[in-house]
């Protein structure tokens, strides 16, 4: 199985910068509806990143996407009970915000690249050592609740 090509926080503050040096503008945005929309994704990316985290901690189990074997708890409520994933839904939430905001198509590559390196490397390194760690309730569980929404 491959390693991830970085820690998925790098990743995502990388493809925020590149995003935001990609839609470099002289001047900001006017559109009151562009503004609205990307500022709900990112509010709805920040309250799923901040609402998987928050009960990852209140289960005392892992945070630490570079350590899921280390997970002492399979949770499955909650928004686990949506995806398996909420927090990286969260950061490609955020990451549309920001592009829907800045109003240009190139934007949207880095949220692509993301979510492409999140499913294709790191995402499976996590499920295959919850796998190993919870066997059958893990194998249930994904079966049940979809890897994205």
């Amino acid at each position: 199985m491959q390693k991830p090509i970085a820690p998925p926080p790098v990743l995502l503050v990388t493809a925020a910068a590149v995003q935001l040096l990609l839609g470099k503008k002289k001047k900001p945005s006017r559109s009151i509806l562009r503004r609205v929309l990307g500022g709900s994704a990112a509010l709805a990316g920040a309250g799923l990143f901040v609402a998987g985290g928050a009960q990852l901690l209140a289960r005392s189990t892992t945070v630490d996407p570079l350590v899921p074997g280390e997970s002492t708890e399979l949770v499955t409520d909650g928004v686990y009970g949506y995806t398996r994933n909420p927090i990286y839904v969260g950061d490609l939430l955020l990451l549309l915000g920001l592009a829907i905001g800045q109003g240009k198509l190139i934007s949207y590559l880095p949220v692509v690249a993301f979510a492409a390196l999140i499913d294709r490397r790191q995402i499976p390194l996590e499920e295959a050592a919850l796998a190993e760690t919870f066997g059958d309730d893990f194998n249930d569980y994904a079966e049940q609740v979809p890897r994205w929404l």
